[in-house]
């Protein structure tokens, strides 16, 4: 639009953006003339009085068509996900790897026990022979 007509060191602007369909208003904006502080001033009207009227500038020929942006989206949310699923996959392996290594403790601990009780019952059998025969003294 251009400068400021209550204060000469800010510009004001309106902004738009352009998606290949009619451009979205953005709001009035107005920056310093040093580039260092720019604030919205108005999301819904473009009427601000200017001293001095600036340049109206176009959508550049440069511009990224709106599919190459969609793709690139596209592009970068597949992205995301498939690193999202490889976490999951790290975690689950993690999980995994701790409940195996769980069940073996558990194993091994059953397997202790059992050569226990075993040893018990053959403790008890000899003791048991010993005792039957005589060779105790009770």
């Amino acid at each position: 639009m251009g400068f400021d007509a209550n204060d000469e060191n800010r510009v004001i602007l309106c902004a738009y953006a352009y998606t290949g369909d009619i451009p979205k208003f953005l709001g009035t904006w107005s920056i310093d003339i040093y580039g260092e502080n720019s604030r919205l001033e108005s999301l819904t009207g473009s009427s601000f009085p200017v001293s001095t009227v600036g340049y109206r500038l176009e959508q550049e020929a440069d511009v990224m068509p709106v599919s190459e942006v969609e793709f690139e989206a596209r592009q970068a949310k597949e992205l995301e996900k498939a690193k999202e699923k490889e976490a999951k996959d790290a975690e689950n392996f993690e999980k995994q790897v701790k409940r195996l290594e769980y069940q073996r403790k558990i194993q091994q601990m059953d397997m202790e026990t059992m050569i226990k009780i075993r040893e018990r019952q053959q403790y008890i059998k000899d003791n048991y022979k010993k005792s039957s025969d005589g060779l105790t003294g009770n």
